[in-house]
């Protein structure tokens, strides 16, 4: 990918990377984790809340399409603001409505973090330019991470923890002022022609798959949990690795090596959960391997979005790869409670072949 890169403002640029932060913040915190964890008690166990997540990943779905149908640069900051504001509402209606008022409260939620992550994206690049992008994605996604995963935090309640996302969430529309976007100038690079942007939405579609099935099994196998996210030292490296690994892959992506880091975040993400799936236990470098392979993933997914400039690119991508890829990820968890071998091999063979061929296209 090579396009001429305007340089960046320090104020919008600061503002661009708490408006990344907010986002995952909001949705690492809240969307992935706390919204769950409050409807379970109103639910027959998890299985009974798979329609509530289909009603989550359609509002998602709903949301990031719309706003590439409404996005227009001038009406940038409004349009990302009012989408901060929708997810802080949402998330205060959730800890005050009970199993009726949850549905369309869910739907909310969808809505209008589908909106903010589509209108964001869209609109990063004439924000923050192109030569650093990478960087200030990196940043970003890894101060959300990091965040995420201090003690304080991480082992809050539900109720405390989307107490927190609504205060990513107003940080993020306050961010949104201050973001002053400048001339749009939009890739024209062969990555966002049609078949380039099918074939990055299979590559980040098997990533966000992969990845999702992975942490619900962390999460749900109490001793993989004890020995991968518990205990103070255990969340500080886990914050830290999360915070390195999305700087080093901001640098490689400004450096156009987006390829290289999907390659890298592949093998990474592929061998923890390889080793994970197996119940091994006793050895940090699993998590180490996680953490840093998810969180270069998730720094090319917000940067190959906000380097096109297209809004109905970056809506595909969430929309298909983010919240579907969530979705069966999840899924397969539940029913499987494991994460087969061979689907480990089929996600990076797809992975690896995306990759490949997308490659001989732009040569």
């Amino acid at each position: 990918m090579k396009d001429n890169a305007s340089p960046p403002r320090t104020m919008p640029v600061a503002a661009a990377i708490l408006a990344i932060a907010a986002t995952y913040g909001y949705f690492l915190l809240f969307a992935e984790f706390a919204l769950l964890e409050l409807a379970k008690p109103l639910f027959d166990g998890e299985r009974a809340l798979r329609p509530l997540l289909a009603v989550l990943g359609a509002g998602g779905v709903a949301g990031s399409l719309l706003a590439a149908w409404r996005f227009e640069i001038r009406c940038f900051r409004i349009a990302l603001a009012s989408g901060f504001a929708g997810c802080a509402v949402s998330a205060a209606v959730t800890l005050a409505v009970g199993r009726l008022g949850l549905w369309p409260a869910v739907a909310g939620v969808g809505l209008s973090l589908g909106w903010t992550t589509v209108t964001l994206s869209a609109g990063l690049r004439a924000v923050a330019g192109a030569k650093r992008l990478g960087l200030w994605c990196g940043l970003g996604t890894g101060l959300a991470y990091a965040a995420s995963n201090v003690p304080i935090v991480f082992e809050a309640t539900p109720q405390v923890r989307t107490a927190i996302a609504l205060g990513f969430a107003l940080v993020g529309a306050l961010a949104a002022g201050l973001m002053r976007p400048g001339v749009l100038a939009v890739s024209e690079a062969p990555d966002y022609t049609l078949r380039g942007s099918l074939a990055w939405i299979v590559i980040f579609l098997a990533l966000v798959w992969l990845d999702s099935a992975g942490f619900y099994i962390l999460q749900h196998n109490s001793e993989l949990r004890a020995q991968t996210w518990s205990g103070a030292w255990t969340l500080y490296g886990n914050a830290l690795t999360h915070l390195l690994g999305a700087l080093v892959a901001g640098c490689a992506l400004d450096a156009r090596r987006i390829g290289g880091t999907m390659l890298v975040a592949l093998v990474l993400l592929g061998a923890a959960d390889l080793l994970l799936s197996q119940g091994t236990l006793g050895w940090a470098g699993a998590q180490a391997l996680y953490t840093m392979g998810v969180s270069a993933y998730s720094v090319a997914l917000v940067y190959y979005s906000a380097f096109g400039a297209r809004p109905w690119v970056a809506a595909g991508l969430f929309a298909v790869a983010g919240w579907l890829g969530s979705a069966l990820g999840i899924g397969m968890a539940q029913d499987l409670h494991a994460i087969p071998a061979w689907f480990i091999v089929l996600a990076g063979s797809v992975v690896s072949v995306a990759l490949v061929v997308r490659q001989s296209w732009i040569r």
